[in-house]
């Protein structure tokens, strides 16, 4: 590895760092030691420039170029960021529905547990009270159904019977949410991960060798 360039940047398949180079892993330097080195990198990768500075830190990352290409963000030297995972938000999802499933059958329980909506179960009996000396006859109202008493009764009855029949379905207009609780949460929050697949080697920077000349 002769003559690199001071703060050169390479990828090793070994765990070590060869003489007059060292391992990126954002360590602090001392400026008075390696001044030829600090000129080069300043502190964009650390330190307090008076009396150390920092080397980048490639422990897990990728390296990007610096700069802005066409609709993305700017890059700068030294510059962190990225991650290994998310978790998405509702604004990150794709727009979608969730059906409310019924039956078209007649219901069968009154018992929600373990059941769906269904159609109304025909008609319903229904028992009035009627004043003695009123002839029986007269309305159910239910709903938008108007229904006529069955006949038959004297007079002098206390009850008379009729039947309601319900309408279990109507146009979607005027329509009003239900409580979230009426469709269940589902999701558990986990993490996704964001990793291109990677094969982890060491990088190394040079700390001696040929200062970089601008021309």
């Amino acid at each position: 590895m002769a003559d690199p360039f001071i703060g050169e940047i390479k990828a090793v398949g070994f765990a070590f760092a060869p003489r007059n180079w060292t391992i990126c892993k954002g360590q602090l330097m001392e400026i008075n030691q390696n001044g030829s080195l600090f000129s080069l990198l300043g502190t964009n990768y650390g330190g307090d420039g008076r009396v150390t500075f920092g080397i980048a830190d490639l422990r897990g990352r990728t390296v990007t170029g610096q700069g802005q290409p066409p609709g993305q963000a700017n890059r700068v030297i030294g510059q962190l960021g990225g991650r290994q995972n998310i978790t998405l938000q509702t604004a990150q999802l794709p727009p979608h529905k969730h059906t409310l499933s019924a039956s078209s059958k007649e219901g069968t329980t009154h018992i929600p547990t373990n059941a769906v909506l269904a159609t109304g179960s025909g008609s319903s009996s229904v028992t009035v009270s009627i004043p003695e000396g009123i002839p029986v006859s007269g309305e159910v109202i239910s709903g938008p159904a108007t229904l006529k008493l069955e006949k038959g009764k004297t007079s002098d009855s206390k009850t008379a019977s009729g039947s309601v029949t319900t309408q279990a379905y109507a146009a979607a207009n005027s329509l009003t949410p239900m409580s979230e609780n009426a469709i269940g949460n589902t999701g558990g929050g986990a993490y996704i991960g964001v990793e291109q697949p990677y094969l982890t080697l060491n990088y190394i920077m040079a700390l001696d060798g040929i200062y970089p000349s601008r021309n």
